[in-house]
């Protein structure tokens, strides 16, 4: 049980990061991913591709949509992705949408008896999204311990910023290429959305190349 973890994949850029840093530190992984509505479902085939590269096995929850539909233009196609410019970031916060994440995995964890869950949440999301703070962790590790003390949230990159996240997973050998991190969800990048200029900026930071194709950059 000790060197068993289930890593939350969603197929972007601090996911595949993640799954590649968790397997350095344990024997046995288990990837879990979800299908929650959401516009940029494309997601989950990167995660698909991303856990085939570890010779990792990969779960897809599909979680009930009535839940989630109203939750912002992540979920709602008739609300637009909003472009980075615009300092909307917020408007891409999915209510709930960690806490939902976090229980399945924990409950998972615990049919296969592992002990970890590992969530890739960075210092650069807190200021936008609420469930990407340490104290929401230990919060939810407290309701878990209520329960289960066997079972351990981990969530290393909580204080690393993208480009930390990008050095890390150049070091490890993330195949980049695999990876999906726009919200919008079509057939390529759009560039624009603060998820794409995120990613690019961090590949920008660490003079590294994103090998993605755009469909526009910001630069």
């Amino acid at each position: 049980m000790e060197n068993k973890a289930v890593v939350l994949l969603s197929g972007g850029m601090d996911s595949s990061t993640l799954l590649y840093y968790a397997k350095t530190q344990h024997d046995e992984i288990h990837a879990l991913s979800f299908d929650y509505g959401q516009r940029h479902r494309k997601e989950l085939n990167a995660a698909k591709a991303i856990a085939k590269s570890l010779n990792v096995s990969i779960k897809i929850l599909q979680l009930p949509v009535e839940i989630f539909k109203h939750g912002g233009p992540l979920v709602d196609p008739t609300i637009d992705v909003p472009k980075q410019e615009e300092d909307k970031q917020a408007l891409t916060v999915v209510p709930f949408r960690n806490s939902f994440f976090l229980l399945f995995a924990a409950a998972y964890a615990r049919q296969i008896d592992a002990k970890y869950v590992y969530i890739g949440a960075c210092g650069d999301d807190q200021r936008s999204y609420p469930d990407c703070r340490p104290h929401f962790f230990e919060a939810f590790q407290q309701m878990i311990n209520a329960q289960d003390e066997d079972i351990i949230i981990k969530y290393p990159f909580v204080y690393k910023s993208k480009k930390e996240i990008v050095q890390l997973g150049t070091e490890l050998g993330v195949p980049w290429e695999l990876t999906w991190t726009c919200y919008r969800g079509e057939e390529v990048a759009c560039g624009e959305c603060d998820a794409c200029v995120e990613r690019l900026l961090a590949f920008k930071e660490a003079n590294l190349n994103d090998p993605l194709p755009y469909r526009k950059k910001p630069w």
